[in-house]
């Protein structure tokens, strides 16, 4: 592990650590606001399957990158399918810079979709934002006629067809070698 991205893994534990105090949902308050109570850039939205439509409930992560100034915001979302970003406007003004939506990029990753990169912000570049994230599923990998892709393991139909064979087998001489033992 190179020294810039233990750098990276500390400062995400420490502001994920440092958040998780103020954190609650569903209608309550997800992340304090600042100092003075007043929010400068938040995006907030859903999550939704890009074929069904449906809440995404698992745990997905984002990624703000601000571009100009090198900073980046991890957070994650709720169980029910929604998010809410830190207050980017804060922390980008606090260094001394300006609020640049253009050079935000997020990057969103979740089990079972595909990653997401979200490139064209909304051009607002302050108070709340909302930014609903579709994602899409992965596709499952084509496999051949016979179910099986080069060295993958056999389907479980064919564990059956063996086992279907072999346990009469193994019956039959279990029978047969208890009768030898009580007849001697």
């Amino acid at each position: 592990m190179t020294r810039a991205s233990a750098r990276c893994a500390v400062a995400t534990l420490g502001f994920l650590l440092a958040i998780a105090g103020s954190a609650s949902a569903n209608g309550e308050e997800f992340f304090a606001p600042a100092k003075n109570g007043k929010i400068d850039l938040v995006y907030y939205g859903r999550i939704k399957d890009g074929r069904t439509g449906r809440s995404v409930t698992d745990s997905v992560y984002f990624l703000i990158t601000d571009k100009h100034t090198g900073l980046t915001f991890p957070f994650t979302n709720d169980k029910p399918g929604h998010f809410r970003s830190p207050d980017i406007g804060t922390a980008i003004k606090e260094i001394g810079e300006q609020v640049d939506v253009k050079g935000f990029e997020v990057v969103v990753n979740v089990g079972g979709y595909k990653r997401t990169t979200i490139t064209q912000m909304p051009r607002k570049s302050g108070g709340t934002v909302e930014l609903d994230v579709r994602l899409e599923p992965i596709e499952p990998e084509n496999v051949s006629a016979a179910g099986l892709k080069g060295d993958a393991a056999p389907p479980y139909g064919w564990l059956l067809l063996i086992g279907a064979v072999l346990v009469p087998i193994a019956v039959k001489w279990a029978r047969g070698s208890r009768r030898s033992t009580t007849t001697h």
